[in-house]
């Protein structure tokens, strides 16, 4: 996320498609908008960006990248792994 974040001038790029499934407003490309910038032909690594979204209608929907899935993976896991003992061997 931070690599795709550094390579494309500080904002996150995101999808136009994934902020329309998302029923955020259109963004054209090289517009920002809070953190993100709307993605276009000079987006560099495209598949770390925001190219996912949760569909409007659901709350939270947002535009979200594959490293934000991963972070939520982790998060999952580490709760997981600290709430759970151990079983005795």
């Amino acid at each position: 996320m931070c690599v795709a974040k550094g390579l494309n001038g500080g904002y996150m790029p995101v999808s136009p498609a994934a902020r329309a499934l998302a029923g955020l407003p259109e963004l054209v490309p090289g517009q920002i908008a809070n953190n993100v910038v709307g993605m276009g032909p000079d987006t560099q690594l495209y598949f770390l960006t925001d190219i996912f979204a949760i569909p409007k209608g659901i709350p939270r929907s947002n535009a979200f990248s594959i490293g934000d899935i991963l972070i939520a993976a982790g998060a999952v896991w580490l709760t997981q792994r600290v709430m759970v003992k151990p079983t005795p061997k």
